[in-house]
């Protein structure tokens, strides 16, 4: 594996990935390119009229005479029409206040129902299935590993061994050992336009290598008691760019730990570094559908 010395340290080569770009669509204004041509003139309030047949108001005669304004103004049709419509109304009735029997049927089943009937369900469910849980996929992982038989680690014994190779931790923080996990994080770091990843860059990140048969929740486990464990450190390393685009606790998660668990693949399966790696990426549908559905 061909390595490159850079300003963080000697490091393995990775190939860089893709980097992300941002582009702002440019537009003229919100709705497109705006337009300069003349505007029509505005026609004036005074010349707007409700639609009507009658003579527009202000182009009726004036009068001053109450008797001339009075005089085709009926009094008793508004009467006629007033009387007429109280008559409407009190011929209106509410009517009878009847339940529906729907209802009455749906509310007297409801009686009937237990307060408890959602943690019946559930009951009789069973405990909720994992996250990945795909039948199909557990069983063609399954088969397709049906020789392989990896050493399943209890919490207890995930952090002894844990704790045995903190060392290897702190050298690559000290710049003592290469880390190919840390040329990938540097590389990507350096192929990011932004600060600081997003977590929508770590969603998109290719998980398959950083896991392999140990699984993300035995990965997680490791990971936090790294973070207890190297905090100091970590917080004496905080100038390092690759840190800070990273932050501690993705830092630890896609840097240490993998190659925490590569030293435990290398010891459990007697092979070299670089094999450890290639079996850690190539076992990682292992960890999803088998290692992760076992208890820690």
């Amino acid at each position: 594996m061909e390595s490159s010395k850079t300003k963080f340290g000697s490091l393995t080569y990775i190939r860089k990935p893709r980097k992300l770009s941002s582009r702002i669509p440019y537009e003229d204004t919100l709705l497109g390119p705006s337009s300069r041509s003349s505007k029509p003139r505005r026609k004036s309030k005074r010349d707007v009229y409700i639609a009507c047949d009658e003579v527009p108001p202000s182009k009726r005669p004036h009068t001053n005479s109450a008797d001339e304004l009075l005089k085709d103004f009926d009094i008793s049709r508004i009467k006629q029409d007033t009387d007429k419509l109280l008559n409407q109304l009190d011929s209106i009735k509410k009517p009878e206040k009847e339940e529906s029997k729907y209802i009455n049927k749906l509310l007297s089943k409801a009686d009937k129902v237990e307060t408890d009937e959602v943690v019946a369900v559930a009951e009789a469910q069973g405990p909720m299935k994992h996250i990945y849980d795909d039948t199909e996929a557990t069983e063609r992982t399954a088969k397709k590993y049906r020789t392989f038989r990896p050493k399943i680690y209890t919490k207890k014994e995930l952090l002894a061994a844990t704790e045995k190779l903190l060392a290897v931790a702190r050298d690559i923080l000290n710049g003592k050992t290469a880390s190919y996990f840390y040329e990938i994080a540097r590389e990507y770091a350096e192929s990011s336009p932004r600060l600081s990843v997003t977590d929508s860059e770590i969603i998109n990140l290719p998980k398959q290598r950083y896991h392999g048969y140990i699984g993300s929740m035995r990965a997680n486990a490791i990971t936090q008691h790294l973070l207890s464990q190297l905090d100091e450190l970590l917080t004496d390393k905080k100038a390092n760019k690759v840190l800070q685009f990273w932050g501690r606790s993705y830092f630890t998660r896609f840097v240490l730990t993998p190659e925490i668990i590569a030293r435990i693949v290398k010891q459990d399966e007697q092979v070299d570094l670089d094999k450890a790696y290639d079996m850690m990426e190539s076992t990682a549908d292992y960890g999803l559908y088998i290692m992760d559905q076992k208890e820690l």
